[in-house]
């Protein structure tokens, strides 16, 4: 049976069992998936083949929620590339809890057997999380990528514009007793006033898309994680735990930015890979400062002293 009798049998010496559920397979509905959480792990198991995938909370170092406006969401572990044999890209695949409908209270006892896990004499559940630091990430409005963008929209507006005055010479140059002629001109004259309309609105509002997707991440340092928060229709939020950390090996600790995890991680919101976890583009040095010396202070990390 695939039910909390195949679940126990599965666990090892001393493993307990804090909350399960079954879900709909995502590639075969007719199927069910057993996502489970035990004071050990994190427990993923397929009815199609009873495959059984599991992350120790030991070694997680960071995981992402997913949330909807309804309360609805996913917990994401490890996100993967598919490749065939000549190392094309066939499908990007997170596993994780996917599809819960209430995911703050799954995510609230996942993070509570994770600290207990890492941290066994840090009394996580009986201290309500308290915000000790925060910030928002300070917008952009210019990159080298959309700086390039701006560019080539640029060169595509002078295209336009060049190709609307040959359609606008054209038809003011045509004889009246070739309709025809008189109807294309007519068509390309008014279809490049659209596009060049287009272009130059692009050209207005991407620095100001660029500003806004800025504005909508912060960065938080709490009595139990880091957080990075980005808002939206479905919100995103990265917790990165922090026993695993060694303030000896933060990275890039200059202009106003800071790493916690030296990898490339799949944000599962904008559907995009980018290079290590942590904070950048703080306000000024002075929030570094101050985070800094937090980190340095907190009961969870396993002290050496940042130079």
């Amino acid at each position: 049976m695939f039910d909390q009798t195949l679940l126990t049998s599965m666990l090892s010496v001393g493993e307990q069992i804090c909350w399960f559920t079954k879900q709909p397979n995502r590639s075969n509905p007719s199927k069910q998936t057993l996502y489970a959480i035990t004071n050990q792990r994190a427990l993923i198991i397929s009815s199609s083949d009873y495959q059984l995938t599991s992350f120790d909370f030991a070694s997680i170092t960071h995981y992402q929620t997913l949330r909807n406006s309804d309360g609805s969401g996913s917990i994401i572990f490890k996100v993967e590339d598919l490749r065939d044999s000549e190392g094309d890209l066939i499908e990007i695949v997170s596993t994780g809890f996917h599809n819960l409908s209430e995911v703050d209270r799954i995510e609230k006892l996942l993070l509570e057997c994770i600290l207990q896990s890492q941290k066994p004499d840090f009394s996580s559940s009986a201290q309500p999380e308290n915000t000790l630091w925060f910030c928002n990430k300070k917008p952009r409005i210019f990159t080298i990528i959309s700086s390039l963008k701006l560019a080539l929209g640029i060169i595509f507006v002078a295209f336009l514009s060049s190709f609307m005055i040959a359609s606008l010479d054209l038809l003011l140059s045509s004889s009246s007793d070739q309709p025809l002629f008189i109807l294309f001109a007519s068509i390309f004259l008014l279809a490049g006033l659209g596009m060049l309309t287009i272009s130059i609105v692009y050209l207005i509002l991407a620095p100001y898309h660029l500003w806004r997707k800025d504005q909508k991440t912060a960065y938080s340092l709490t009595n139990k994680r880091l957080l990075i928060s980005t808002s939206g229709k479905t919100s995103l939020t990265i917790s990165i735990m922090l026993t695993p950390l060694n303030l000896l090996n933060l990275l890039d600790i200059k202009k106003q930015r800071i790493l916690f995890v030296n990898n490339f991680t799949y944000d599962c919101n904008e559907e995009y890979y980018h290079y290590g976890l942590g904070f950048e583009r703080l306000n000024d040095d002075s929030q570094l400062h101050e985070l800094l010396n937090l980190l340095n202070n907190h009961p969870l990390i396993n002290h050496a002293t940042y130079q």
